[in-house]
């Protein structure tokens, strides 16, 4: 409005009409203002919904509280202030007992009148970790002790104070297990015990896990002497060379993402290999790569191959730009430091049938490094389950299931594929102990096994009686044992099906496939090691810097048990467990129960209750259909759905009557 001048006149002009002329107004009621004061929290919760829209009808909404502004935290009191001594602790008993008791004695010697109670002197405690070192004082007279150190030190050449031992044992346990020094100190916490700081727990990590690591490294390389001593006694001809099984686990699913995500999701592997020279199929060398440095140098600077951190400020010995699941790498340097290292030379190796171990092996051969050009066997475990996929997936055994519909087929040959593979696997096994591993004799037994297989399940068991080994052709033959088929199973007699059925079997009892699993090795030592490992390295806890130090302590207790491991690596970082007490007899009753175990897994009796329990597990499946309640991207397929939904469809008729 521009400035008030004389003359200028102000007002409405004619013909305007006012907006509110003819109509009534309204007065809104009046709603009194509402006042609230909450604690932060909850003036936190309330301020935040979790959409902007609801934010504002929250403003809007006429009956909204008016916060007012939370009070600070009150003041602590007194009595907060003061140390307490309402918490627990873990103390050495005999060093504690000393303690009190020169106490006592020096109490009585200074002050002989004083009648005052001796309690903890927490101003003047001094923490090392989990330990500590205390003095006693009077609550009546200014007595008090000298501080004592109230735990066992690990006796070492280096300068400066000695570390506690408790801080060390409680690094090679946490190395057992899935925890970190997060999660131990929530444990402790809520024990109400005090807690070592996160600096604390992985200095000395760093120490333990290291010395750990050398430990493992120098027993593998004691039982790689002791497998030439076997071989030796065994009356080998070359006791240096010995049979293999290898493989490798990854932190993450390695698959890969070329063209969309950077390098493979992978960061972090452990490439395992166990021997096949005795039942106990120890662990004898790993090779652990990891990409990420904790220090984050993998990331400074992009031109650079390699980060610039030294061994021991990071666990990263691979750059960020080399392909993780490089296994032909990782087995040729494996068994390469078993032979400069241990003078062990791999004549065979068995693996699953995707690993490049086998190449890798022959690169060493033609390098002039073997003497012996190794031999590469199949795993038979992962070999039969690619049988039986391969079968499940037949279109044409499908055709000749005798069943009625599609799906009563689909489902029986699935069953079918399951029966076939264990059919075959115990023909070969009966024929390996039978023959005492002649691969001639063999081959030439199962050549007729083929034959009587394809007639037993057309219904036809005279050739049973006289080529299977697992079938007596009788009225209790296999298929009428049989844990996935019914017992009137029957395929129709047809020489097409004839062929159909031989060419299923011919799978895995052809002659070629039976020369590359005439060991019948498989690789399940190394696969439950893996197992193993995800203990102490899981999926959900990366540990960057002492990632190979957590790999060698889970593979000492695949070779020494739990109950050995744990007091053998205790006193080799040098907290050993008193021979005798309490938690020597602990660990004892550990590795007993541990080996009963492993047992009675390989007893006859554990094999038949499981066949017994996977029997009823199928009849019950039988009985009680599984209906499917849980369907991946169930809302959007149902949209889709109906976007596509057609106003006018034809009937639908089955496919098979």
């Amino acid at each position: 409005m521009p400035k008030f001048q004389k003359g200028h006149s102000y007002g409405f002009k004619a013909q305007n009409l006012p907006h509110n002329k003819g109509k009534k107004s309204r007065q809104e009621a009046y709603i009194p203002a509402t006042y609230k004061r909450l604690s932060s929290e909850m003036t936190d919760l309330v301020n935040n919904p979790p959409s902007a829209s609801e934010r504002e009808e929250m403003v809007q909404r006429p009956g909204n509280y008016h916060l007012l502004r939370p009070r600070g935290d009150a003041c602590k009191s007194e009595v907060e202030n003061h140390q307490d001594q309402n918490f627990e602790q873990l103390l050495h008993l005999g060093k504690t007992g000393a303690l009190w008791n020169q106490a006592f004695r020096s109490h009585q010697e200074q002050n002989p009148g004083c009648n005052g109670s001796l309690t903890w002197n927490l101003a003047t405690e001094e923490r090392r970790g989990l330990a500590t070192r205390m003095g006693l004082k009077c609550g009546v007279c200014p007595f008090t002790s000298k501080r004592h150190n109230l735990f066992t030190e690990v006796e070492t050449s280096a300068p400066g104070r000695k570390p506690a031992s408790l801080n060390y044992s409680l690094q090679v346990g946490l190395s057992q297990t899935p925890l970190g020094n997060d999660g131990m100190r929530k444990i402790l916490l809520s024990t109400n015990t005090p807690a070592p700081s996160r600096k604390s727990l992985q200095k000395t990590s760093n120490k333990v896990l290291a010395k750990i690591e050398t430990l493992n490294t120098a027993d593998m390389s004691r039982r790689c002497r002791q497998l030439v001593d076997v071989n030796t006694i065994r009356g080998q001809e070359s006791p240096q060379s010995i049979d293999v099984q290898c493989d490798g686990m990854y932190n993450n699913p390695l698959y890969s993402g070329v063209g969309e995500t950077p390098f493979q999701p992978a960061t972090q592997t452990v490439y395992s290999v166990a021997e096949n020279v005795t039942a106990k199929h120890q662990i004898i060398k790993l090779i652990t790569k990891n990409k990420i440095c904790s220090k984050h140098g993998h990331l400074r600077d992009a031109a650079s191959a390699n980060h610039s951190c030294s061994p021991g400020e990071c666990g990263a010995n691979l750059p960020m730009q080399h392909t993780i699941g490089d296994e032909f790498t990782w087995a040729r340097e494996g068994m390469a430091e078993l032979l400069c290292e241990d003078g062990i030379e791999v004549k065979g190796v068995t693996t699953d049938p995707d690993s490049s171990a086998g190449r890798a092996a022959d690169s060493l051969f033609k390098d002039g490094l073997y003497k012996v050009k190794p031999v590469h066997y199949l795993d038979t475990r992962h070999l039969s389950e690619s049988i039986r996929k391969s079968i499940k997936r037949d279109e044409k055994l499908l055709q000749v299931m005798p069943c009625r519909t599609k799906a009563e087929k689909t489902k029986l040959l699935h069953n079918f594929a399951l029966d076939a593979v264990d059919r075959c696997t115990a023909e070969i096994n009966q024929a390996y102990d039978m023959y005492a591993g002649d691969g001639h004799k063999m081959k030439n037994k199962l050549s007729y096994a083929v034959d009587a297989i394809v007639q037993c399940y057309m219904g036809d068991h005279a050739l049973c009686r006289k080529h299977s080994l697992v079938c007596n052709g009788g009225i209790v033959n296999w298929v009428s044992k049989s844990t996935y088929l019914g017992s009137t199973f029957e395929i129709p007699h047809s020489s097409e099906n004839e062929d159909l059925l031989r060419a299923c079997i011919s799978k895995r009892l052809s002659p070629a496939v039976l020369d590359k699993t005439i060991k019948n090795s498989n690789s399940q030592k190394v696969e439950s090691f893996n197992r193993t490992l995800r203990r102490s390295l899981p999926r959900n806890v990366t540990f960057t810097r002492n990632f190979a130090g957590r790999a060698h302590s889970a593979a000492h207790s695949s070779n020494n048990g739990p109950g050995d491991s744990i007091r053998s690596l205790c006193a080799g970082v040098g907290c050993a467990i008193p021979s005798g007490g309490s938690v020597d007899k602990s660990l004892q009753d550990i590795q007993k129960n541990h080996e009963t175990s492993k047992k009675y897994q390989k007893s006859t009796l554990y094999k038949t209750k499981r066949v017994v329990k996977r029997k009823k597990l199928y009849k019950l499946y039988e009985k009680h259909q599984e209906e499917i309640k849980y369907q991946k991207n169930m809302m959007l397929s149902e949209s889709r759905a109906r976007g596509k939904m057609k106003r006018h469809s034809e009937h639908n008729y089955s496919k098979y009557d």
